[in-house]
């Protein structure tokens, strides 16, 4: 990617906030409660359209009218999304490539945030992602001849799926939504081959052993206790589509 690309893929990280912030915020209700659209503290409608549509009042993560805080804070999305797409678009080598990752990782962030806030990955996000996803890789297939990539991809989407499906009959942990969220990680990681799917699900497994065992010696919790494995899955995979690829805008940032 060159260094236009590359700014425009942090900028549109930036302008992906108040989205992400309304999306986690009509979406992190307990499973079975409908979209919440309104502030909890003075009822007042804070979400003026259905969907991904959100007003600027998002930028401060307040109720305009109570004061009260109702999503994330100011700027958490933002920056983090922004720091992501940047990163990926040095790594990335096509713009469809590069669509399908940061697709992941714009949806990642807000499902990373509702299953830490509710423990639940609602079907309504993770569908559509597995359809963005697969659908921008096979743009990009198409326009680079990888149709071999493609079929990785796929099939590696289908292994990660049915290796989580069968972690959900084990008391592991591991819930329905992960499954479903498997698919679009496992598919966008097979893009990149099968070390980078190993790599992406190890790095996952790892972080969150990690920070069951910091819960462990911090005395905040027991072993007996489960937690949400959305956010490892997704800060896995993105972290594995970054070390696995080679840097091609490198010439470019520091010629």
């Amino acid at each position: 990617m060159t260094p236009g690309w590359i700014a425009a893929a942090v900028l549109t990280g930036l302008a992906a906030g108040p989205f992400q912030r309304a999306t986690v915020f009509t979406n992190a209700v307990p499973a079975g409660q409908p979209q919440r659209y309104c502030c909890p503290r003075c009822g007042q409608r804070v979400i003026q359209a259905r969907g991904f549509l959100a007003s600027t009042v998002w930028l401060t993560g307040r109720c305009p009218g109570c004061e009260s805080r109702i999503g994330l804070r100011s700027f958490v999305p933002e920056s983090l999304t922004a720091t992501v797409f940047g990163v990926l678009a040095v790594r990335a080598s096509s713009v469809p490539q590069l669509t399908a990752v940061c697709l992941l990782g714009a949806a990642g962030v807000p499902l990373a945030f509702i299953d830490a806030a509710v423990r639940r990955l609602p079907d309504r996000l993770t569908l559509p992602l597995n359809a963005g996803v697969t659908g921008f890789l096979a743009v990009g297939a198409a326009m680079d001849h990888q149709w071999s990539g493609l079929l990785r991809a796929v099939l590696a989407g289908a292994a990660l799926l049915g290796f989580y499906l069968a972690l959900t009959l084990i008391p592991a942990g591991i819930g329905p939504g992960d499954a479903k969220l498997a698919l679009p990680v496992g598919t966008m990681l097979g893009w990149y081959g099968w070390g980078a799917l190993f790599g992406g699900t190890f790095l996952a497994f790892l972080g969150s052993g990690v920070y069951a065992l910091g819960r462990l010696a911090l005395d905040q919790g027991s072993r007996k206790d489960t937690f949400p494995f959305g956010p490892f899955m997704i800060s896995g995979a993105i972290l594995a589509a970054i070390l696995v690829t080679p840097v091609p805008a490198a010439g470019l940032l520091f010629a």
